[in-house]
């Protein structure tokens, strides 16, 4: 993961925008006292969709359970 200062980011923030866009790369922007990592809005959605399905009971289990099933063996359609 990329490191930059604050100063750093404030200069480069559209390169970095355009760099985790283009490469869904995150960047970790570091301070004097505090942290945080620039992430694009792809990664973003997919970790709110992520965190959605794991607080669903059963949900996470289940999805585990289907990654280990043999493609032949799965549904062409929902049940739902």
């Amino acid at each position: 993961m990329r490191r930059v200062s604050v100063g750093e980011a404030g200069r480069l923030l559209v390169e970095l925008l355009d760099e985790g866009a283009v490469f869904d790369a995150p960047v970790k922007i570091v301070g004097g006292r505090n942290a945080a990592v620039l992430v694009s809005e792809s990664i973003w959605r997919s970790m709110e969709d992520s965190l959605y399905l794991c607080n669903i009971p059963g949900m996470k289990e289940s999805i585990v359970e289907g990654m280990s099933e043999p493609i032949a063996d799965c549904e062409e359609k929902a049940g739902w």
